[in-house]
């Protein structure tokens, strides 16, 4: 296999034993599906398909409403939700495939709960019903993500050697994908220099983590310097707006007094002139 974004993938011939070894688009390695595209498309709907199936395999059981909804939620998170989740911490996600992680988790509600999709409830009604008051699938994925990131920044490692290293070289033209690490940048809502130096601290990286879990917004006393600094510029901006609108407030006040003095002026002088001839 040769891992590349580039549309026509480069054909190699290896050989070991005097045997040509195959080369192949994907595979599967300890579970986990690889493609040549590095992309993580494919894996994230892999799983979301074992996922369906684990469930309609225990369906008598998780859609039986002689045992009560809260007891197969705790059933169907350790069963349904752990295929799902499995490597879930290597996914690079986009808004398309964080829209199908959701739509499993309301297609595994109106199973539990036996609702049709022919009652078109929305998905607010539908949590309403069975007593929850947000999803959580995706959050789960993207908490694991940040521990993962964490544990991978506090030890040296290949896998460290990976994510931090670079490549000398052009990139090409239009968008860049989008990368597992940009993944972080948004679910931490900090940049990723930011997030270097915040996972050495095991304590306030697993704060850092809590907080993206409970949606809640970073707040000012664990900021970083360069938080601190980018509200600072912020400030800066902001007074010198005012300065210049107080600058152009006067400058227009100065006129008008001028131009009304002018015209004092000149009526005086016409007066003068009439009386004269007069």
């Amino acid at each position: 296999m040769v891992i590349s974004r580039e549309k026509v993938i480069l054909q190699i011939d290896i050989k070991t034993d005097g045997e040509r070894v195959e080369q192949v688009a994907n595979f599967t390695y300890l579970g986990h599906w690889i493609t040549e595209d590095g992309r993580s498309d494919q894996k994230v709907k892999r799983r979301i398909g074992l996922a369906k199936n684990t469930f309609s395999r225990m369906s008598k059981l998780l859609a039986n409403r002689r045992i009560s909804f809260a007891t197969r939620s705790r059933l169907t998170k350790c069963y349904v939700w752990s295929v799902l989740l499995y490597a879930c911490e290597t996914w690079t996600l986009n808004a398309s495939l964080e829209r199908n992680i959701e739509a499993l988790e309301m297609w595994l509600y109106h199973r539990m709960a036996r609702i049709s999709w022919k009652e078109k409830k929305k998905n607010k009604e539908v949590l309403e019903e069975i007593g929850l008051k947000h999803i959580e699938l995706l959050k789960t994925v993207k908490t694991r993500q940040i521990a993962y990131y964490g544990h991978i920044r506090r030890h040296q490692s290949l896998q460290k050697s990976i994510m931090e290293g670079k490549i000398n070289g052009k990139g090409q033209r239009g968008r860049k994908r989008k990368s597992w690490l940009g993944n972080i940048e948004e679910t931490t809502t900090r940049r990723i220099n930011v997030c270097c130096e915040v996972a050495l601290d095991r304590e306030e990286w697993r704060r850092t983590m809590h907080l993206a879990r409970d949606g809640t917004a970073l707040s000012s006393s664990s900021s970083s310097s360069s938080s601190s600094s980018r509200a600072a510029a912020a400030a800066a901006v902001v007074v010198v707006v005012v300065v210049i609108v107080v600058v152009v407030v006067v400058v227009v006040v100065v006129v008008v007094v001028v131009v009304n003095n002018d015209d004092n002026n000149n009526i005086y002088i016409c007066v003068a002139l009439k009386s004269q001839s007069a």
